[in-house]
């Protein structure tokens, strides 16, 4: 079992915001550290395979990753966003080789498995700040047992961007070529469908 590497106390000492009307209060956010890392997930040309049928596995397939990251931190405390066909992350320094191994056997999953193509990007914060973007963090306590992370800011855009930037070698993309150390597990994950028949 790997020994979690969650090391980095920023998100977990924030406190969390108890009445949903607090959540504009841009006090309560916190700018994300230099040293932690956004990461960009989604899946390539989600919308034609909505269409085509695949909508459950475009869902299952962009959210494949939590799963696989909160089981080598041993933990869901982390902030994540999920977007329908990927999910935003974020991540300190020390996560960051393990995490370009585990999100890089999951694109590799996705595509033996339903054959799609998820993209996965990094962007690191300090090369954000230091072109004039930001991202603050903050998180709301949705239940008794779950905290909804909050990010603001115009650097999540532009992380997106870099992320999804159509070049023959875009940098911020974790390479089909790296060499995968450690593999996703996706122990715990998931998904109850139910369908709802139209009126």
């Amino acid at each position: 079992m790997i020994k979690s590497q969650l090391t980095d106390p920023f998100y977990t000492n924030i406190q969390p915001i108890n009445d949903f009307h607090q959540i504009y209060d841009e006090s309560l956010y916190y700018p994300l550290p230099d040293n932690w890392y956004i990461i960009i997930t989604d899946i390539i040309q989600s919308t034609k395979a909505v269409d085509a049928g695949k909508y459950k596995e475009v869902n299952i397939a962009g959210s494949l990753g939590i799963m696989a990251i909160s089981n080598i931190v041993h933990s869901m405390n982390f902030p994540y966003i999920f977007g329908g066909d990927g999910m935003t992350y974020l991540i300190p320094e020390s996560l960051y080789q393990s995490v370009c191994d585990i999100l890089l056997d999951t694109k590799h999953t996705v595509k033996n498995i339903y054959d799609l193509d998820l993209r996965v990007g990094m962007v690191k914060m300090d090369w954000l700040r230091n072109n004039g973007y930001e991202i603050k963090v903050a998180k709301y306590q949705a239940s008794q047992r779950y905290q909804q992370a909050l990010l603001t800011g115009n650097g999540l855009e532009y992380a997106e961007r870099l992320v999804k930037a159509k070049m023959s070698h875009n940098p911020y993309l974790i390479p089909d070529d790296h060499q995968v150390k450690i593999k996703a597990d996706f122990d715990g994950f998931s998904c109850r469908w139910k369908n709802i028949p139209s009126h």
